[in-house]
């Protein structure tokens, strides 16, 4: 159990294999309920490698496309971009 773990490293790398495999888990059986191909990783916890890697790969030997941030960090600051986009497009719109 983590919180009986006396070693960090052991600690830490627990924590995060059991995070990731909780996550997978339920991303996939989303996906294959719904007939899902395509998963995108975006918020602030993705600026964790160990957990981004961890969860992409596994997701990606399951069969999914996944996609991750490449011009913008993947954080509020991204968010704050598509709100301001979706804003412009309404207006635009004249809604």
């Amino acid at each position: 159990m983590l919180s009986d773990c006396r070693d960090a490293s052991y600690g830490a790398a627990l924590f995060h294999a059991t995070l990731a495999a909780g996550l997978a888990e339920w991303v996939e059986r989303a996906a294959g309920e719904y007939n899902i191909a395509y998963i995108a990783l975006g918020g602030g916890c993705f600026h964790n490698d160990i957990l981004l890697r961890a969860l992409s790969d596994r997701l990606a030997k399951h069969g999914l496309q996944v996609l991750t941030a490449q011009q913008m960090q993947p954080n509020d600051s991204a968010i704050s971009l598509g709100q301001a986009w979706v804003a412009l497009q309404t207006i635009k719109q004249g809604k």
